[in-house]
C-alpha cells in the first residue's frame, strides 16, 4: 500500500503551468514553500533547482522529503540517500523515519544512530532522538514475531464515523461514542464506550485532569448507569487510554494505548482480570500485524461468529481509517520464513490474500456477517427512545407534528455541531503549523468557532427532551 496523497491527482494541466511559473524558482523559495506546506508546488520548485544544481546537497535532501510527504517513498529513498553522500545530516533523519514508517526497522536504527552521532553537543535533542532508536528496535523485535491471521476483508472509511463499520452480533455488546452512549455532544468524539450484551455494564474512556484519557465502568443501577470505577493503575497510564472491548468471558479487555511500549501511536493491547486480586493484570502488546507504526485501535471480537474486526491508520489519508475483519487465532502462531521482506509484508498487510490458504473462501461467512446486520439496520434512521417501551426509528413515527419538527431541529443543530467541529479541527491543525504572525490572524477565528460550538452544545439535548415531552403528552391525551 502507498500514502496517495490528494495533490497527486491535480489536473496535468495545473502542473504544466505550474512547472512554468516555478521554473525560475531559487532554493530559498523552493524551501519557503516546503515549509509552507505546498508539497506540490515545492515538488514542481525544486525539480528546476536540480536541472540547474543536480548535485546540491539541500536541493536533493528536500526534494526527497517532499516526495516522502506526497507518499512516493522510492523517489523519496532516492534522493535523500544523495544528500547522505553530500554530507546533509538531515537527510539521515529523514531515511530514518521512511524506513521505519516502511517496516525497514534495521536501516531506521543505523540512520537514526547516525543522525544521534551529530548530536554530541546537545545532550536534549540526543535523548529525544534515542526514543527513536529504542521504538526501531522495538519495531525490530515485533518482526520476529508476526502472528499468522488470516484477513478476510478490509474496508476504508471516515475517521469519524468509524464505529459504524463494526457489523458486531448482539451477542458481542455494542461499542460506540462515548457522547453518543451518555448523550454528551461537548466530549472527545474519539472517545469510546462498550456496552455488554445484557447491557449490565458500560466501560468507557473519560478525560481526567492528570492522566489525559483512562478508562472507567458503570453499572447498570434501576434507570441510569452508576458506580463509576477507574480501571486501576495496571491499565492506566500517564499516557491516553482509549477504545475498549471486554469479551463474553467478563475478564478478557482489549484497549489501545499510546504508552512508552507502543510502537505507533496507539497500540492495542489485550489484558485479564484477577478475581482473587480483584484488579487487571499487566497488559500485553497483540503484536504485528495488528500493531504497526501508526495508529492502531478498537479491537472487537465477536466469538458468535468467529471474527474479529481493528482499526488502522497505516497507509492512510488523515481522515480515514482502515477496518480490518479477520479470524482469531485460539493459540498465537508465529510466522516462520527465512523471506524477511514476506515476513514484512504480512506485518503491514500488503494484500489480505496473501494471508489465505489455498481455497480459502469467506463470501459466505462475510454474508452472514453483513446481512444479520443489515437486518437491525433496517429498522430505521435512529434511535430514539420515547418510553421504555416506545422507541422511534423514522420520522414518520412520530404522531406529534410539534415533536417531529422539534427532533428535526435538533437533529439539524447536531449535523451542524459536526461541521463545525470539522472546521476547528482543521484550523487547529493549521494553526499549530503555521508561523506567529498568521496565528496571530488565525487565532480570532478558532475562538469565534470554539465559542459558536459552546452556544450550541447544550441545543440538541433540550430540544430532543422537549421532542420527547411533546410526543408524550400528544399520546397520553389520546
Amino acid at each position: 500500500m502507498k500514502y496517495i496523497s490528494l495533490h497527486t491527482l491535480l489536473p496535468v494541466c495545473y502542473l504544466v503551468f505550474l512547472s512554468a511559473t516555478l521554473s525560475g524558482q531559487t532554493l530559498e523559495q523552493a524551501t519557503a514553500l516546503f515549509a509552507e506546506g505546498k508539497y506540490q508546488e515545492a515538488k514542481v520548485a525544486f525539480e528546476s533547482v536540480l536541472q540547474k544544481s543536480p548535485n546540491n546537497a539541500s536541493a536533493n535532501y528536500y526534494y526527497g522529503a517532499t516526495n516522502f510527504k506526497l507518499g512516493d517513498w522510492a523517489t523519496a529513498e532516492k534522493y535523500l540517500k544523495t544528500a547522505v553522500t553530500r554530507r546533509n545530516n538531515e537527510a539521515l533523519l529523514t531515511l530514518g523515519d521512511l524506513y521505519f514508517l516502511s517496516y525497514r526497522f534495521d536501516e531506521a536504527v543505523t540512520n537514526y544512530e547516525k543522525y544521534q552521532a551529530t548530536l554530541k553537543k546537545n545532550p536534549e535533542l540526543y535523548a529525544f532522538y534515542q526514543e527513536k532508536i529504542d521504538k526501531a528496535e522495538m519495531g525490530k523485535n515485533m518482526l520476529r514475531r508476526v502472528e499468522e491471521v488470516k484477513i478476510i476483508d478490509s474496508m476504508v472509511v471516515d475517521k469519524s464515523r468509524f464505529m459504524d463499520a463494526y457489523k458486531l452480533s448482539a451477542s458481542s455488546g455494542k461499542i460506540l461514542p462515548f457522547r453518543e452512549f451518555f448523550n454528551k455532544a461537548d466530549r472527545n468524539p474519539m472517545a469510546a464506550a462498550f456496552v455488554t450484551e445484557r447491557g449490565d455494564r458500560v466501560i468507557y474512556t473519560e478525560t481526567t485532569e492528570d492522566n489525559g484519557l483512562d478508562l472507567f465502568s458503570k453499572d447498570k443501577m434501576v434507570d441510569s448507569y452508576g458506580n463509576e470505577t477507574n480501571l486501576g493503575t495496571n491499565i492506566n497510564s500517564s499516557y491516553d487510554e482509549n477504545f475498549p472491548f471486554l469479551l463474553n468471558d467478563g475478564v478478557s479487555l482489549y484497549f489501545a494505548s499510546n504508552r512508552e511500549s507502543s510502537l505507533g501511536g496507539y497500540d492495542i493491547y489485550v489484558t485479564r482480570y484477577n478475581i482473587v486480586g480483584e484488579q487487571y493484570l499487566t497488559p500485553e502488546n497483540v503484536g504485528m500485524p495488528f500493531n504497526s507504526p501508526y495508529n492502531d485501535y478498537m479491537m472487537a471480537i465477536d466469538e458468535l461468529n468467529g471474527v474479529g474486526w481493528f482499526a488502522s491508520d497505516r497507509f492512510q489519508p488523515e481522515n480515514k481509517v482502515v477496518i480490518y475483519v479477520f479470524i482469531p487465532n485460539e493459540e498465537k502462531n508465529i510466522i516462520r520464513s527465512e523471506n524477511v521482506q514476506h515476513i514484512r509484508n504480512m506485518a503491514k498487510i500488503n494484500r489480505i490474500a496473501d494471508t489465505w490458504e489455498p481455497g480459502d473462501n469467506y463470501t459466505a461467512l462475510l454474508n452472514k456477517i453483513y446481512s444479520q446486520q443489515l437486518v437491525a439496520e433496517d429498522k430505521g434512521d435512529f434511535t430514539f427512545v420515547v418510553a421504555d417501551n416506545l422507541i422511534y426509528n423514522k420520522l414518520p413515527d412520530f404522531k406529534n407534528k410539534t415533536a417531529k419538527e422539534l427532533f428535526e431541529k435538533a437533529q439539524a443543530i447536531d449535523k451542524n455541531i459536526s461541521a463545525l467541529e470539522e472546521q476547528l479541527d482543521a484550523l487547529r491543525l493549521e494553526y499549530s503549523k503555521a508561523n506567529s504572525s498568521k496565528k496571530q490572524q488565525m487565532s480570532s477565528n478558532i475562538l469565534k468557532l470554539e465559542r459558536e460550538l459552546n452556544a450550541l452544545y447544550k441545543q440538541p439535548d433540550e430540544l430532543y427532551m422537549k421532542a420527547r415531552n411533546e410526543e408524550v403528552r400528544f399520546l397520553m391525551k389520546k
